[in-house]
């Protein structure tokens, strides 16, 4: 089995590493970071573990702005529309795992987190299992601490 974690840099990757190591230990585990531009990027490459891969996007620029604003008090600039799904398509590209593990909590799989909720893990499994249908069976999306 080939698991690959969408690494942050933060409490739940250091959790879902521990998670997929203890309950698939013969799992190939690959840890998957992106550096697309976000304001805390070097801190958080400082900190992670040596075995994650690094890959650099040029995404975030003066282009990618979000045409609404997200009512959620806690927003920020966290919400980069589309990037589970990005970031989600790339890695099954890369790497053609079993499982993709991404570090959605269980208060953020709701309706209104469009690309952390269930109905994102059955779409986006639709559009993978299609497009890399000549490269392997089947590609599911995990939210392991939900």
């Amino acid at each position: 089995m080939n698991i690959v974690i969408l690494y942050s840099g933060g409490l739940d990757s250091l959790m879902m590493e521990k998670l997929a190591k203890r309950d698939f230990p013969d799992a190939n585990v690959i840890g998957l970071f992106f550096n697309h531009g976000q304001d805390s990027v070097d801190r958080e490459i400082k900190h992670l573990p040596d075995w994650v891969k690094v890959k650099n996007l040029d995404w975030l620029g003066d282009e990618i702005k979000p045409r609404r604003k997200k009512t959620d008090p806690f927003a920020g600039a966290i919400y980069i529309p589309g990037r589970n799904l990005v970031f989600s398509v790339l890695a099954a590209c890369y790497y053609q795992p079993d499982e993709i593990w991404l570090g959605t909590l269980a208060d953020e799989n709701n309706c209104d987190a469009t690309d952390k909720n269930n109905v994102f893990i059955r779409k986006t499994e639709d559009v993978l299992d299609y497009v890399l249908s000549p490269f392997l069976d089947h590609v599911k999306i995990v939210f392991p601490l939900a």
